[in-house]
């Protein structure tokens, strides 16, 4: 198309001064290279990850909160890999502002209760996701040790939410 478009169509853009025609540019200025289709390529590869999380959360008659956390989890391991290769170094800033953006919002999980209830009350998970990924009292010394002050032992954290909200719930169906 591109080859043929300026015969057939004439040229693309008209750039005026005044009201006269300074410059013509042609179709097959805009034309791609081998080296930007690559980059087209890799931009879907690194985009495909949050298009993949995106999905999870577009059911429409399955319920998903329960997948909310997992998914973000998923996501930002997948960007952090990409953020150390070598391969996407001219993203990187671009990966870092993303894993900055998701980490936002993955910190406002911390402050809804409903996401870590929805994870242990689901019959496949229950406690033993977050005992798997998220760790116990081991984990939290160890974080203490690396210098920070405010980590959490998330069974324990779990534990609670799960017997604050549930016991509650349960006392005022009695």
């Amino acid at each position: 198309f591109i080859c043929t478009a300026d015969i057939k169509f004439g040229t693309m853009t008209k750039l005026r001064q005044k009201g006269v025609i300074v410059k013509e540019i042609p179709w097959t200025a805009f034309t791609l290279t081998e080296a930007d289709w690559q980059r087209v390529r890799e931009l879907i590869f690194i985009l495909q990850d949050a298009d993949q999380v995106q999905q999870i959360f577009s059911y429409k008659y399955l319920p998903c909160l329960w997948r909310a956390l997992p998914a973000f989890e998923r996501l930002q391991t997948a960007w952090e890999r990409k953020h150390r290769d070598s391969r996407f170094l001219i993203y990187r800033e671009a990966i870092g502002d993303g894993l900055d953006k998701l980490n936002k919002y993955y910190c406002h999980f911390d402050k809804k209760p409903l996401f870590v209830l929805a994870l242990v009350l689901h019959p496949y998970f229950k406690l033993e996701y977050i005992d798997e990924k998220w760790g116990g009292a081991e984990e939290q010394a160890k974080e203490i040790a690396k210098g920070y002050p405010d980590a959490v032992n998330w069974q324990a954290e779990a534990r609670r939410v799960l017997h604050e909200h549930v016991s509650d719930s349960f006392q005022s169906t009695i």
